[in-house]
């Protein structure tokens, strides 16, 4: 197999305008720590970053738990709940509103996972070349310092 990165996911967390009028204020951590969290994955804990430096743990008791991205966005979007997001989804929706910005959990790299082949169709090469180049474009879109990395 061949993992090529694509992009690399900064986070932030991020609730509704609608969550945010019907629950207590989100301004500090223990505050966030308390709201009611949506999930992707079944992970527990959150490793809480400032300026480079963990601060903080959040141990999650999720609400929901799903298994899309655009599903969680739409979730934190209807009003039930705090999630950490992907900056470059919680940008397309305007009711979004990033909480406590100065904190995020670490980056994710994403990848692209095939079947490593001696004689790979030129189909699939031009696929594979297609897909790191727009990952590349929507990676320097939203963390501007990888404008001109080349894709690997």
């Amino acid at each position: 197999m061949i993992a090529r990165p694509l992009f690399t996911a900064k986070h932030g967390f991020f609730a509704s305008k609608e969550y945010l009028s019907s629950n207590p204020i989100i301004d500090d951590l223990e505050r966030l720590k308390r709201a009611d969290w949506l999930t992707i994955d079944d992970s527990r804990e959150i490793v809480v970053y400032q300026q480079g430096k963990e601060v903080d743990t959040i141990n999650l008791k999720p609400r929901l738990i799903v298994n899309d991205i655009q599903a969680l966005v739409d979730s934190v979007g209807r009003g039930l709940g705090v999630a950490s997001l992907p900056l470059r989804h919680a940008a397309s929706n305007s009711n979004l509103i990033h909480i406590l910005p100065e904190y995020y959990r670490s980056d994710r790299q994403a990848f692209l996972v095939y079947k490593d082949r001696k004689y790979q169709p030129k189909a699939v090469k031009a696929l594979v070349e297609a897909i790191l180049a727009t990952a590349q474009n929507m990676d320097a879109a939203v963390n501007p310092n990888t404008s001109n990395k080349e894709p690997t």
